[in-house]
C-alpha cells in the first residue's frame, strides 16, 4: 500500500475532494485499511448515538404520525393470504408477530422476491420470506431519528413497538408528510371561503 497523508486521506473520506489536496513535503504517512465489519459497526454506533440524541429533542414523535392499527400477521400465514389483506387495507407492509411479540416484517419488496423466486402463493409461508428482527422504534422516538434510521438502513417502513409488542407502523410517506413545511397548514387550504 502506498503511503498516504492524513489530511488528504480524511478529506477524501469526507468526500470534500481530498484527491486534489496537495500532499505536504514533510508529513507523516498513514496506512489505513478498515475492515468492512469495523466500518459498519462504527457507522451503526454513530447512527445509534444520533438517534439517542434526537430521541430526547422534544419535537414531533413517531407516536403522533404512526398508523395506530397496523396489519399484523402470523408467521404461518401464506403469502397469498397476506397479499389479499395488504391489498384490502391498501398497505405496503405487514408486521409479523408470534404470540404478540414482533418477530419480523413482510413488505411488498419481500413479496417481489418471492414472486421472482416463482413460489406458489398458497404454499409459501410468511416466515420464509419476511425480514426477521426488523429495526423498530418506540412511539416516543423523534421523527428526525426515524428519518436517520430509514435512510441509513434503506427501509421504507418502521414497526412501532412498546416492549416487544407491535403498536403501530410508520412509513416514509408518513415521515415526509409530517416534516413537510406545509404540514401545519394542511387541511386549511381551500377556495378561500
Amino acid at each position: 500500500m502506498a503511503p498516504r497523508y492524513l489530511a488528504p486521506f480524511l478529506a477524501e473520506l469526507a468526500g470534500t475532494g481530498g484527491a486534489a489536496a496537495p500532499i505536504p513535503e514533510a508529513g507523516v504517512p498513514v496506512e489505513v485499511a478498515l475492515d468492512a465489519e469495523v466500518a459498519e459497526s462504527q457507522r451503526d454506533r454513530l447512527i445509534e448515538s444520533a438517534v439517542d440524541a434526537l430521541g430526547e429533542s422534544g419535537g414531533v414523535t413517531i407516536g403522533e404520525v404512526m398508523t395506530a392499527d397496523p396489519l399484523v400477521v402470523a408467521p404461518e400465514d401464506t403469502l397469498g393470504e397476506v397479499a389479499e389483506r395488504m391489498r384490502e387495507r391498501d398497505v405496503g407492509s405487514a408486521l409479523v408477530a408470534d404470540y404478540g411479540r414482533l418477530i419480523g416484517i413482510l413488505t411488498s419488496r419481500d413479496m417481489l422476491r418471492a414472486l421472482a423466486g416463482r413460489v406458489h402463493s398458497s404454499e409459501a409461508r410468511v416466515r420464509q420470506w419476511m425480514t426477521a428482527e426488523p429495526i423498530a422504534v418506540a412511539p416516543g422516538t423523534a421523527l428526525e431519528a426515524a428519518v436517520i434510521l430509514m435512510t441509513e438502513h434503506h427501509v421504507n417502513h418502521l414497526p412501532v413497538v412498546e416492549g416487544e409488542r407491535p403498536v403501530g407502523m410508520v412509513g416514509m410517506r408518513d415521515v415526509v408528510r409530517a416534516s413537510a413545511p406545509f404540514a401545519e397548514t394542511r387541511g386549511r387550504i381551500g377556495l378561500g371561503f
